[in-house]
């Protein structure tokens, strides 16, 4: 199961680019945005959870859905706050890197051999429909938005943010 709490209203990337690296014959894959949804899921159901700490508001709805849930025995978290969540739960381990082996062997899984974060297309398949997510409502009318990322990183080694901490100064285009 891989859970994502908040992305700015945009399709969550990094699930898409894990669904590709992990699916297979032998592997069921579920996917809930609770950005989009609020169901219930009993989590303790599955072998193991992912969750997507993409931010710190991400981060917070994370850590208070999972107080008072019954967890499987792996649970895993991912993004630019996963050491965040991880920190603060013995029980969770971070995965700093999707493109090594650090998820296969957490999971104890052969991977997709053809799988390669800079040159698989991500399967976006597993998401809600592209229109679920950010809208732009302009008084009777709601309209679907979108936006291209066109750069990675941060230039700045500012202290006041996370951002520049995590990325120490790269930037790619």
């Amino acid at each position: 199961m891989l859970l994502s709490f908040y992305d700015l209203g945009k399709q969550p990337k990094i699930i898409s680019e894990i669904y590709n690296k992990i699916n297979s014959n032998i592997v069921e894959i579920d996917f809930v945005d609770y950005s989009l949804e609020s169901r219930e899921v009993e989590l303790d159901t599955y072998d193991a959870i992912g969750i997507y700490a993409s931010m710190h508001t991400a981060t917070v709805l994370a850590s208070e859905y999972l107080s008072n849930k019954v967890l499987p025995d792996k649970i895993f978290t991912f993004g630019l706050y996963g050491h965040v969540l991880s920190d603060g739960d013995s029980r969770i381990q971070y995965i700093e890197s999707i493109d090594s082996d650090q998820l296969d062997t957490y999971l104890d899984l052969v991977t997709n051999d053809d799988f390669s974060f800079k040159e698989t297309v991500p399967d976006r398949s597993i998401f809600p429909h592209i229109s679920e997510y950010a809208r732009l409502i302009k008084g009777d009318n709601t309209l679907i938005t979108g936006s291209a990322e066109t750069t990675y990183g941060c230039k700045h080694l500012c202290t006041h943010c996370p951002i520049p901490i995590q990325f120490n100064g790269r930037f790619r285009l």
